[in-house]
């Protein structure tokens, strides 16, 4: 039998699901706070506050049903600076359902009280990457169900809850032109609860049109189940993963009937979280930090509304920014320590439009991101690379009033 502690590392290093590998940019949905850079802590005021900060709901009216979908367009690209005729351009392009949502408001003598259901695609795995000597698939994501109410004490201030239960599946499938070398992972359960408390000052009855919006995100722990098969062996272990408490701040002010300026700050406690990979049944573990430079992430969203109105329809247009840190940073592996040099931060510039009339609205946003170069560096091997990511992402959103 092989030494199944070593297969684990090497799984942990070279083929995670879900840990550095993935972009853990969590935030909610929605095609319009997409197109102006996803600062929507501070607005929040539709049926997809669920996601980004519940206390917005009760900003509804009149009951709401809405639906998101994303198509992805991704291109990637290795280049191996010691060997380069292993150089690869990659590209991935799929589509998937990304949020749905009842928001159903009631109002009690002077507060508003709002309840809502949602499901959200958190994120998607999915890639495949084909080289000269191998392939690699990837497939499945995180998803979460979730509950949401929210009430008004006041002109001024609401509060909101919700409690989402993650859930989710998926597969990784190694090829090589040597069958012995193929292997595959296959994610039987992914299990977590945890609660977004938010919280929303409403400053227009003051005659002030400000709104100012805070968010804490609980951490807790995201576990998987896997099963590992290759020619010679199947076994079964975990991947338990530390998520963060995540601080949000918010803010939107409409500067006249047309325009709307939005600006959001995110706080994640990733230092010090870890991964902890083991042996069902067994003490044998494999724990690693979840950021490679074991440091905090912040990130920083802005955007603006430029709304057309006409005499029964509403044209909003829209722009934005945000930066993307991910877990990830370039490394280098000399007499077998590995040492990091710099966390990835992205760029993401976003465009949106939009159509609203008395009982629909629609809007669609498209998002450009390109990634900053990432380093692998093995003892200045023929496995050294460097990669960059370029995506275009196209969301679109419906919602029906009732």
């Amino acid at each position: 039998m092989k030494n199944i502690l070593f297969l684990i590392i090497v799984l942990f290093l070279s083929a995670p699901l879900f840990a550095q590998d993935e972009n853990f940019n969590i935030f909610g949905a929605g095609a319009r706070a997409a197109g102006m850079g996803s600062a929507f802590i501070g607005l929040a005021d539709d049926a997809t506050a669920i996601s980004w900060n519940p206390a917005g709901l009760v900003q509804l009216v009149r009951p709401e049903i809405s639906v998101v979908g994303k198509l992805n367009f991704a291109q990637y690209n290795f280049d191996y600076p010691y060997n380069p005729a292993q150089n690869t351009y990659q590209s991935n392009n799929f589509a998937n359902f990304l949020f749905g949502s009842i928001v159903y408001p009631v109002k009690v003598s002077d507060n508003q009280f709002s309840f809502g259901v949602c499901y959200q695609k958190v994120t998607d795995n999915y890639y495949d990457y084909t080289f000269p000597n191998h392939s690699s698939k990837r497939t499945g994501g995180l998803s979460t169900l979730s509950g949401s109410a929210s009430v008004s004490l006041g002109s001024v201030f609401s509060i909101g809850f919700t409690t989402n239960y993650w859930l989710g599946g998926g597969s990784f499938t190694y090829t090589n032109i040597d069958p012995t070398q193929n292997y595959s992972n296959n994610i039987t359960k992914i299990s977590g609860i945890n609660f977004i408390i938010g919280t929303l000052f409403d400053f227009s009855s003051l005659n002030f049109p400000m709104k100012l919006g805070l968010t804490a995100k609980t951490p807790f722990t995201l576990k998987h189940d896997y099963t590992y098969t290759d020619p010679t062996e199947v076994f079964d272990y975990y991947d338990n993963i530390s998520m963060p408490v995540m601080i949000g701040c918010g803010v939107s002010f409409r500067v006249n009937d047309n325009l709307l300026l939005a600006a959001d700050y995110e706080y994640r406690a990733w230092k010090n979280k870890t991964d902890v990979l083991g042996l069902k049944d067994s003490y044998s573990q494999v724990i690693s930090n979840m950021s490679d430079m074991n440091e905090n992430l912040n990130q920083f969203r802005v955007g603006l509304e430029y709304s057309i109105i006409a005499r029964n329809l509403v044209i909003p247009l829209r722009i934005g920014y945000r930066n993307d840190p991910t877990l990830e940073a370039s490394s280098s592996v000399n007499n077998n320590v590995t040492t990091y040099d710099k966390t990835e931060i992205g760029d993401i510039l976003t465009f949106g439009i939009g159509a609203s009339f008395a009982r629909l609205s629609v809007d669609a946003a498209y998002e450009y991101r390109i990634s900053k170069d990432r380093k692998r560096n093995f003892d200045l091997s023929e496995y050294s690379y460097d990669y960059t990511a370029k995506y275009n992402n196209f969301m679109l959103s419906t919602i029906v009033y009732f």
